[in-house]
């Protein structure tokens, strides 16, 4: 059994991540600057609370992995140019390999935008309660 041609797999793992980097770039640049306004101005820290380790762990990842997305990427067709030339069992493995990487990938964005949407409902729950409060 001879591996699959690498221009398919790799057509194939393009074609699976291209909706999903869309959709994180159009939330990162238009929802998460929104999101963040809401947490500044209704979240915990507005009382003097801290905000929570988990939290504020997913909003840093995901702004470092948006603001070096062309370094990300570069790194990556790097190692792919590198394992493609360099390792003589790489054919064997990069079906394997991609398809896992891919479905990490995904599951990371979709991760990312339940917990941003969740948050979003949250805060705007608690703005509605406290601009009720004040009027």
């Amino acid at each position: 059994m001879s591996p699959k041609p690498a221009w398919k797999i790799y057509t194939l793992v393009m074609v699976a991540l291209v909706p999903t980097l869309l959709a994180w770039a159009f939330s990162m640049t238009v929802l998460f600057p929104k999101v963040e306004k809401l947490w500044r101005d209704f979240g915990p820290q507005a009382e003097g609370r801290s905000v929570s380790a988990a939290l504020e762990f997913i909003i840093s990842f995901s702004r470092f992995a948006f603001g070096n997305s062309s370094i990300l990427v570069g790194l990556a067709v790097l190692v792919m140019v590198l394992l493609e030339t360099r390792w003589k069992s790489w054919a064997r493995w990069r079906s394997v390999t991609l398809a896992a990487l891919t479905v990490i990938l995904n599951a990371f964005v979709i991760l990312s935008l339940v917990l941003m949407t969740s948050l979003a409902l949250l805060l705007s729950a608690r703005a509605l309660v406290l601009s009720g409060e004040q009027s």
